[in-house]
């Protein structure tokens, strides 16, 4: 005669085949990687990257230099004005972080993660600044450091974010 298992094993059982797909996904990727289309070049790859940080400097400076910077633009967009320079100096801190980290010898692998990070970063800050700026230098500047950012994908094979 078959024994029933207890309540208690029956739940248990019950939990792991319930489960069972989310610990599954928790062993994949969460973003599937296209391949680089670029062979690595560590001294190309550092010198974009430091071409970039220039580009969030000059970005933020841009920023400041506009009339209606730092939340004097009208009072209903202060708080998108002071979100916009929040990511610029962000933006800024992130890139000199990449170059930085390239510098030191990191490799693709390594510094793959604050890739992605700048690009959706710097994808926000151009949503923001084209909301409240219909042409300014902070949109010209914006356009030149993603110009940049986009001579990096290559070696890195992240796409480049949505808008």
């Amino acid at each position: 005669m078959m024994k029933s298992p207890s309540f208690p094993a029956t739940l248990a059982g019950a939990a792991v085949l319930a489960l069972a797909p989310l610990v599954g996904l928790a062993k994949e990727s969460p973003r599937p990687q296209p391949a680089p289309t670029k062979a690595w070049d560590q001294a190309a790859v550092t010198g974009l990257a430091q071409q970039l940080a220039q580009a969030a400097d000059q970005l933020y400076s841009a920023y400041f230099d506009m009339p209606g910077s730092a939340g004097q633009v009208g009072s209903g967009d202060a708080v998108d004005a002071s979100r916009l320079e929040n990511d610029l100096q962000v933006l800024q801190e992130m890139t000199h972080g990449l170059a930085g980290a390239l510098k030191k010898g990191r490799n693709r692998v390594q510094t793959t993660p604050q890739f992605e990070d700048i690009g959706e970063k710097a994808r926000d800050a151009r949503v923001l600044a084209a909301f409240l700026f219909e042409e300014s230098p902070v949109i010209d500047r914006a356009e030149a450091a993603r110009k940049i950012w986009m001579q990096l994908q290559p070696y890195y094979g992240v796409p480049e974010p949505k808008e």
